[in-house]
């Protein structure tokens, strides 16, 4: 085995889970902060997620795996670097009426594209790492991934923008 590659293929998968699970948790816990009808975000929420899984089986054929997941990382941050120019918009309850069906939009595509990269972390681990190391590169994924999320609720409290 040529263990070095394997160190920093399980450190870039770790920070990648890590960022997939943190933001996973932290949209729901987020809503409540948004200034729309709750019914519409849970609707986009998950639209967003089926849509995701849908991409996911789609994408594989198209992409490596390592192009999509980047691919996704940047449109999930180019949508909360979208969401910090309305931030204030977005919990503003004076403003709820005119950014109803942006922030709806909004939360849609930030939620599938955190919801695909963490979809393509679980799928891109076969790739990365021989069988018998497989089991032991997901338990640090998920360990470090699932410590980082603990800090999701409060990180979704946080007052604007921190949260994006």
């Amino acid at each position: 085995f040529n263990i070095p590659i394997y160190r920093r293929n399980l450190l870039v998968m770790m920070i990648t889970w890590s960022f997939g699970s943190f933001a996973f948790f932290m949209v729901p816990f987020y809503l409540k902060n948004v200034r729309a009808n709750i019914y519409y975000l849970s609707f986009a929420t998950e639209i967003a997620e089926f849509l995701a899984s849908v991409i996911c089986f789609f994408i594989q054929k198209v992409m490596t795996l390592k192009k999509s997941l980047l691919l996704f990382c940047l449109m999930i941050a180019a949508v909360s670097f979208g969401m910090l120019f309305i931030a204030n918009k977005m919990t503003d309850e004076d403003q709820a009426g005119e950014t109803n069906n942006l922030n709806v939009g909004l939360i849609l595509l930030t939620n599938l594209g955190i919801v695909s990269a963490f979809d393509l972390a679980y799928l891109i681990n076969p790739e990365l790492f021989p069988t018998i190391l497989l089991a032991t590169a997901y338990g640090y994924c998920n360990i470090l991934g699932r410590a980082v999320t603990i800090v999701a609720p409060i990180a979704a409290v946080l007052p604007q923008p921190w949260p994006l």
